[in-house]
């Protein structure tokens, strides 16, 4: 890395390391999250909880019958 301009790093390939928060750089305190963030978080939080074992049991036997695999049947779960 040090042997190549950094204006050549992207094209080579080489990423940078961001520094650990160990080294104290962050500024936790000044990050805030925006507008819309903020107003995902409110509608996310106001969801009603839906257990695996619910959304199992709302599947019908034609839905589960028609999973091939267990991801298409992690996919009609969130479907529901």
């Amino acid at each position: 890395m040090s042997h190549n301009p950094e204006s050549d790093h992207t094209k080579l390939g080489v990423n940078i390391l961001s520094p650990r928060y160990a080294d104290g750089v962050y500024l936790s305190e000044k990050c805030r999250p925006s507008a819309g963030e903020h107003l995902l978080l409110q509608a996310l939080s106001q969801q009603p909880k839906t257990m695996v074992r619910d959304a199992a049991l709302a599947i019908s036997a034609s839905q589960a019958a028609a999973a091939d695999n267990m991801e298409d049947f992690i996919r009609v779960i969130h479907a529901i």
